[in-house]
């Protein structure tokens, strides 16, 4: 279990076209894998997550949606080793 809470900053750049931030924070509970080179167990975590996508309006109701994340783990000290990136392509609904 975890939860994660953003704030999105969106620049139109032409016709339909825009491209966003996103920066915020994530947790996860015990059970969920945070695994790093020579780590082998389960644990609780918490860190950053930030990234930038560009969507495209094909309708005022569809798109097309491609973003690059980061979450970065942060321990009681300070940043640590094992950021993970996730790269989506997706299509969107507005209903």
């Amino acid at each position: 279990r975890g939860f994660s809470m953003d704030t999105i900053g969106t620049l139109p750049l032409w016709g339909h076209a825009s491209l966003y931030g996103r920066f915020g924070a994530w947790h996860s509970g015990a059970g969920v894998s945070l695994l790093t080179p020579g780590d082998t167990g389960l644990r609780a975590g918490s860190g950053l997550r930030y990234g930038l996508g560009v969507k495209y309006d094909l309708t005022r109701r569809v798109g097309l949606q491609a973003e690059m994340e980061r979450f970065a783990p942060l321990d009681r000290w300070g940043p640590r080793e094992g950021e993970t990136d996730q790269f989506t392509l997706g299509v969107y609904w507005r209903f």
